[in-house]
């Protein structure tokens, strides 16, 4: 539990302190992607929210169905859950691709599901850092990477949340990571509200 505690303490305030304020990059179609710059990296961090009619069980199975990821989330052309290892933690693989002949790349992500209260749950997005998934030697895996979902009931609509930095690993052109920070997050809410059927 201390050791728990730790991590989301670290997660905290790693959010929270020294980056500069957020911009706001998009807003259509009831989705607001914004973007910041953090000291530690020349590649941004991204925040986008919506607001949506559904369940929040619905919303929160939809994020940790690992199988299904591949279906809704930005140019992920395969998931898996590779592992549940309890009610409120599993690891889940994903595989990206990028534009040729850059090489594609995959992560193994450790995801931590912490329900705040009967209304809010949030969704710790950290690098599994064991070996369950060997390295595939044709793609490059992301190990530096950190962020969070956060579902909220607000009435009769729910507020969702995701935010991510996220660094590929290789050398790629920094004006290129940024310019995907905004269409990423976007074009996969915007899966994601089709998923659920909702505007």
């Amino acid at each position: 539990m201390l050791k728990f505690t730790i991590v989301l303490f670290f997660l905290c305030t790693s959010f929270s302190f020294s980056q500069s304020d957020w911009v706001l990059k998009k807003n259509k179609n009831g989705i607001r992607v914004y973007v910041r710059e953090i000291p530690t990296s020349e590649i941004n961090e991204f925040k986008a929210t919506t607001i949506l009619s559904a369940d929040l069980e619905d919303v929160v199975a939809l994020i940790i169905d690992g199988d299904n990821l591949h279906t809704w989330n930005y140019k992920t052309s395969d998931s898996k859950t590779v592992k549940v290892l309890s009610e409120t933690e599993r690891i889940i693989w994903m595989k990206n691709d990028l534009p040729w002949p850059i090489r594609n790349r995959d992560h193994v992500t450790h995801m931590k599901i912490e329900a705040l209260s009967e209304s809010e749950v949030k969704i710790w997005l950290l690098p599994d850092t064991s070996d369950i998934v060997p390295v595939n030697d044709d793609l490059i895996r992301i190990m530096d990477f950190k962020g969070y979902w956060l579902v909220k009931r607000m009435g009769n609509n729910l507020s969702v949340t995701h935010q991510m930095f996220g660094d590929p690993n290789g050398k790629l052109p920094t004006w290129l990571l940024n310019s995907l920070l905004t269409k990423a997050p976007y074009t996969s809410f915007s899966n994601m509200k089709k998923m659920l059927g909702t505007k």
